[in-house]
């Protein structure tokens, strides 16, 4: 057994206990589970939160939608589909709050 899949396993016994209100940035993920979002999506993140380009907007919520649900997130795949709803409507403003959302849950991490 994988030591990714061990530390899944005793992750996976929490529930997603966090509804639509919760605010994203104060949510604080298991160190492992964080760990595993800092090497594959967080570097992917910070050149989409710099170039606003909306293919790699797309990219991003379709990388953070298979993340969270491998890890059962429920709050991460509800932003990942706010916000391409958000890119949908072309609404850059909101698509922009949503970026700063998840910059601030990177920043609370730290």
């Amino acid at each position: 057994m994988s030591k990714e899949l061990i530390q899944w396993e005793s992750f996976r016994g929490v529930p997603d206990s966090l509804d639509q209100n919760t605010d994203f940035r104060m949510v604080h993920l298991p160190i492992h589970i964080y760990t595993l979002l800092e090497l594959d999506i967080i570097p992917f993140f910070y050149n989409v939160h710099r170039s606003m380009v909306t293919e790699d907007i797309a990219t991003f919520c379709g990388k953070l939608k298979e993340f969270s649900v491998r890890f059962n997130l429920g709050f991460m795949e509800r932003y990942a589909q706010n916000l391409e709803m958000h890119l949908r409507n072309f609404s850059v403003e909101e698509m922009e709050n949503d970026l700063e959302v998840f910059a601030g849950f990177i920043r609370n991490h730290k």
